[in-house]
């Protein structure tokens, strides 16, 4: 888990189905215990993982969805992934911040 702000957390939430330690499953950001936002990982290969899917609980702002992406992409940097970007919301903020183009496959 990472602490992004006092109450802000990010948390990694593995699938049943990854197998040998890839990156299948999600991030979820969580703002005072509750889960605000979400990013949806899919390894497709070592060292690259697809983003099918990005969203953000209603009672919170978009903006939510914003810092754990930025979260997700740092982390996964650190660790040495590629993404493939395939929700439209990641593919549109990935453009928005050229600064994680390198990231992309």
């Amino acid at each position: 888990m990472v602490d992004l702000h006092h109450d802000l957390r990010v948390r990694w939430d593995r699938s049943a189905t990854a197998v040998n330690g890839d990156r299948t499953g999600e991030f979820v950001l969580t703002v005072a215990e509750s889960e605000a936002a979400g990013i949806a990982l899919e390894q497709v290969e070592p060292g690259v993982v697809k983003l099918p899917a990005a969203y953000v609980h209603p009672r919170f702002g978009s903006g939510m969805r914003s810092v754990l992406l930025k979260a997700t992409l740092d982390l996964l940097r650190d660790d040495g992934y590629q993404v493939i970007p395939v929700s439209p919301y990641v593919t549109s903020w990935i453009q928005d911040h050229p600064g994680y183009a390198d990231l992309v496959k």
